[in-house]
């Protein structure tokens, strides 16, 4: 049976307001361990052999650079490797208008222009109002399991100056049943639920033959990954996939297909960073983040690249994706 490698870069936990890690990715490739191994040989031959191939060791030393962007080139033009980006505060607030909103003023329809001004608008509220920044924080908390006094700053939001904000906050804090509609799928795990269900949905789509999808073992991703095959396996979800067969873990070590994937998921952050005018942590870096946008311009593949929002200052449209299909409850 065909294996496909997946792997995630910027997960960090529930976490989705952390001001260091704001983008979260995860990068699929169809590529056999054999196959990749040569791969790395060509375009990284600095490596000595058995060297395991992590993106954040590599990236941003100028011996590396051009390997490691044409690397993800091939990856993409060739074995037809996806990745997904997303920015995690965007999201957040995103998932926040969901259960917050959305369902009270009719205008905030997901996908409409008021809808994506208004994610916005809140991202940046945010970054700046103290008081929001501790609502969302108090969300996130209540949607990982906390309980309603988890939502207690919705208390002080009289205080606060954006008379928008003040409508959700009495809103919820005037509707007992408002807070039982909140969505407790929506985050971090749920993020990367949607994520890896778009990606797999992609592949089954090409696919002529069954196929697994190999991941990075670990205690807390095995635990995702039992999750995830519980949900796709409810009976609603039945013929979701025609040739998706499970997933299956293994070491990073043992296998080079899961490298390329590591690689794919860390380079694509680099690119959202750098499209979204972001700086890097040093000059070497951003020369690789602008060769990164450069290589994945020039990519012809409308799905080599899927991302959920709007990049600021980059001529990039968002695909039309519905959020809301992403958390399977």
């Amino acid at each position: 049976m065909k294996i496909v490698a997946v792997d995630e870069s910027g997960y960090n936990g529930g976490n989705l307001l952390d001001s260091e890690r704001t983008w979260m990715s995860l990068s699929v490739v169809d590529i056999r361990d054999s196959v990749a191994e040569d791969l790395i040989k060509r375009h990284l031959p600095q490596l000595t052999s058995g060297d395991e191939v992590k993106h954040t060791r590599l990236y941003g030393c100028a011996k590396y650079d051009d390997g490691l962007v044409a690397l993800q080139r091939e990856a993409y033009e060739v074995y037809e490797a996806s990745s997904y980006v997303i920015n995690k505060r965007v999201a957040c607030c995103e998932a926040f208008i969901l259960d917050c909103v959305a369902g009270v003023w009719p205008q905030f329809v997901p996908g409409s222009k008021a809808y994506c001004n208004l994610i916005f608008r809140l991202v940046e509220l945010s970054k700046t109002n103290a008081p929001f920044f501790e609502l969302l924080k108090s969300y996130l908390a209540f949607s990982n399991g906390g309980n309603s006094g988890e939502l207690r700053f919705l208390a002080d939001l009289g205080r606060q100056t954006d008379k928008f904000v003040q409508a959700i906050g009495a809103r919820l804090w005037q509707n007992p049943y408002a807070l039982a509609m909140i969505d407790k799928t929506h985050t971090a795990e749920g993020l990367i639920d949607g994520m890896l269900l778009e990606l797999i949905r992609l592949i089954d789509s090409k696919s002529k033959e069954e196929f697994m999808v190999c991941y990075d073992e670990s205690d807390e991703i095995d635990d995702f990954a039992r999750t995830f095959m519980e949900q796709v396996g409810k009976p609603r979800n039945k013929g979701m996939f025609r040739w998706f067969k499970g997933l299956q873990s293994g070491k990073s070590c043992e296998h080079r297909s899961i490298q390329v994937a590591d690689v794919l998921a860390g380079g694509v952050i680099r690119f959202a960073k750098t499209v979204n005018g972001e700086e890097l942590e040093n000059e070497c870096r951003t020369v690789y983040g602008r060769k990164m946008k450069d290589m994945l311009v020039a990519v012809k593949r409308k799905d080599a690249l899927l991302f959920k929002f709007d990049f600021d200052g980059g001529d990039y449209q968002s695909q039309v994706l519905d959020i809301t299909n992403f958390w399977m409850a």
